[in-house]
């Protein structure tokens, strides 16, 4: 199996070039990173499908709210609210109007801010229904025409945002959703950076200390701004509120170093009706490409075909020189590519696609 740095290597000395230059290699490195992700997002390979846990909260009912009318502050007696809430549907049950608002804030267990401001009467003890039915699904997850859900191994009849015209609004009962709705966001840069991290220089893990993760991070978000480490890292998996795993190795060992993981763009998955039970559905997608960092990564297209990643930044490099053999070793690389695709295509063969991208025809 090939590292990152051997790779550079490998194409360095097909191209007579001097591996100890810094602004060689550094060159080498990003093309390797633009050729495994033009082919890594080209096409469905079987090692991209991976599939996402999301636990969906039940409905929560009572009779302690108080709210104002003309105001968003909405205030409980218990504590009915948790962070999960936030973007989630509230209604009056007892009000005339029967508007549903939605949660724009958690600012403690038992005080929330809706949106629009209250309507109803003033007052207290207010009985009301809580539905969350809105959850993030990763930003790991790209290709949202191909997500599949599923819950108790049944799939889910899944309508998307410019194809529902106003289906799927807000909830009106609650059971084992039926349905679901995908939902995008242009850009959300939701950020958490509570807590310190540490971790070990060639190692993919990150221990917190007073992290909460499980509730603030999701696969796909990025961590950046390590003390001492001008890298980024892609979030593989969060095992606990204070322990997750990179799909990136680590350049430095921090210790109780300051972070910020930000989560830039979003697509939300919205369920009908309301769950009434705490039920544990799964969302089946392509993963997105992370770039290789540390000279010991690796990934799939390195491991399975490192001489079609070779050839790739071969004809890349030797094109911005320019070189006359930019045709030949263009072929030479679609052609191993190629081959890399039909063998993937004999291992998944109802999964895969034709290629929908092309470096010189653009998007087919």
């Amino acid at each position: 199996m090939m590292t990152f740095t051997q790779i550079v290597t490998r194409v360095a000395n097909r191209l007579n070039k001097n591996v100890n230059d810094t602004t060689v290699t550094a060159r080498i490195k990003n093309e390797i990173n633009d050729a495994c992700q033009e082919k890594w997002h080209s096409y469905a390979w079987s090692f991209r499908w991976r599939e996402y846990p999301l636990v969906l909260s039940p409905q929560v009912t009572g009779s302690t709210l108080t709210a104002t009318n003309g105001s968003q502050a909405v205030t409980a007696s218990d504590t009915p609210f948790l962070s999960a809430h936030l973007g989630q549907w509230l209604r009056f049950t007892g009000d005339s109007t029967q508007a549903w608002y939605r949660i724009i804030a958690v600012t403690s267990s038992s005080a929330v801010t809706v949106e629009p401001a209250y309507q109803g009467t003033t007052g207290g003890t207010k009985a009301y229904q809580l539905c969350p039915t809105d959850y993030d699904l990763p930003m790991d997850l790209t290709d949202l025409g191909r997500v599949k859900i599923t819950i108790d191994a049944r799939p889910l009849e899944i309508q998307h945002q410019l194809m529902q015209d106003g289906y799927f609004q807000p909830p009106l009962s609650a059971g084992i959703p039926y349905g679901a709705s995908l939902y995008t966001q242009d850009w959300t840069k939701t950020t958490y950076s509570s807590g310190t991290i540490a971790g070990t220089s060639g190692t993919n893990t990150l221990t917190g200390t007073s992290t909460s993760w499980l509730s603030n991070l999701l696969p796909g978000d990025e961590i950046s701004g390590i003390t001492g480490d001008a890298n980024t890292y892609r979030v593989q998996s969060i095992q606990s509120d204070t322990s997750l795993t990179l799909y990136n190795f680590l350049t430095t060992s921090p210790s109780g170093a300051s972070y910020t993981a930000t989560r830039q763009f979003q697509a939300i998955v919205r369920f009908q009706p309301c769950p009434d039970k705490a039920y544990v559905c799964f969302a089946k997608g392509l993963r997105r490409y992370n770039p290789l960092v540390n000279d010991s990564d690796v990934n799939e297209l390195i491991m399975r075909y490192p001489f079609a990643v070779i050839e790739s930044t071969v004809w890349r490099e030797a094109s911005s020189s320019p070189d006359q053999r930019e045709d030949s070793l263009y072929m030479k690389s679609e052609k191993m590519w190629q081959e890399a695709m039909a063998q993937d295509t004999e291992i998944l063969p109802q999964t895969n696609y034709q290629p929908i991208y092309d470096a010189r025809l653009g998007y087919r």
